[in-house]
């Protein structure tokens, strides 16, 4: 009976894992030290437009353009024997397609046994976000080249009376 429940608690678990695993909507992957993809979800297998087939088992860097595949991974493997990779980054990547995409990418380290090292990374596309953000800062741009070009003199002041921003045609009145 203890058996019994203890095998049923196992299948719980996995199961409780598998769901996880594959109804996230981050794109998931585990390599080892080397560069193998382990596993991967489906979300990460519509990310990078392949399927789950032509990447577990095979060097991550089949994702990426072909010039860039063994740069890519002689890096991994530098940065896993370190433990040098970073716990976040924010990058845009290109893909094996030439597809270009923004994506936020958390990494954890972790062992399974003394023999097996193991890189697990949680992919997020940021490509709208990061976007939005470029166009914001093209407003601002524009924004400022606006209030500098102009004859008159502008202040901003907030809601609370505080200075936020002026132009020069302002200091020299």
């Amino acid at each position: 009976t203890e058996r019994k429940q203890a095998i049923e608690a196992i299948k719980r678990s996995e199961l409780q894992f598998r769901l996880i695993w594959e109804n996230s909507e981050d794109g998931i992957r585990l390599v080892d030290e080397n560069g193998i993809i382990i596993m991967v979800n489906e979300a990460y297998c519509r990310m990078v437009e392949k399927k789950r087939k032509e990447l577990e088992g095979k060097p991550f860097s089949v994702v990426y353009l072909p010039e860039q595949m063994d740069k890519v991974l002689r890096l991994h493997k530098e940065r896993a024997k370190n433990k040098a990779i970073k716990s976040y980054i924010e990058q845009e990547f290109t893909l094996w397609n030439r597809k270009k995409i923004w994506f936020g990418v958390s990494n954890s380290f972790f062992n399974i046994d003394d023999n097996n090292k193991y890189i697990l990374a949680i992919f997020r596309d940021i490509t709208d976000r990061k976007e939005y953000d470029e166009k914001i800062k093209s407003t601002l741009s524009m924004l400022h080249a606006t209030l500098e070009s102009t004859t008159d003199g502008i202040l901003v002041v907030d809601e609370k009376g505080k200075v936020t921003g002026y132009n020069q045609k302002f200091v020299k009145m």
